[in-house]
């Protein structure tokens, strides 16, 4: 895979993780759900020093993303607070994984492919936590 390329599927993967975790963070700190608000901070921060910020601004190419206009109907149209958390959780468990493959494609990346696993299943944890006690 050309390395520009895996540094803008990255950057794409990083920019939608981190929002989904800020999101989710916000709502857990509101909710009084300190443990899971915190550990999210630590996780969006930890991920985002994974990678070299530098890079991934070099390599953005957002005057020629043709995705950046696709939309479907539930991304316009969620019915609750609890729908748009969900959405979140899943945007970040899928990107997370998104990170970890691509990132297998660039040299020097290998710890953190299991940096990246290891933060994934911690928000499947706190994901699924979270549903078992309704907080979510």
């Amino acid at each position: 895979m050309n390395n520009l390329y895996s540094y803008q599927i990255i950057d794409i993967n990083l920019n939608r993780i981190t929002g989904s975790l800020r999101l989710l963070e916000d709502y857990f700190r509101i909710s009084k759900n300190k443990n899971s608000a915190l550990r999210l901070k630590e996780i969006r921060h930890c991920i985002n020093n994974l990678f070299d910020y530098q890079k991934m601004i070099k390599s953005r190419n957002t005057d020629k993303d043709c995705g950046k206009f696709f939309n479907t109907e539930k991304e316009i149209s969620h019915k609750s607070l609890n729908s748009i958390l969900i959405s979140n959780f899943r945007r970040v468990d899928e990107s997370m994984r998104v990170l970890e493959e691509v990132s297998k494609s660039i040299e020097d990346y290998g710890e953190k492919v299991l940096e990246i696993k290891k933060f994934r299943f911690e928000v499947y944890e706190i994901e699924k936590k979270s549903m078992e006690e309704k907080n979510v």
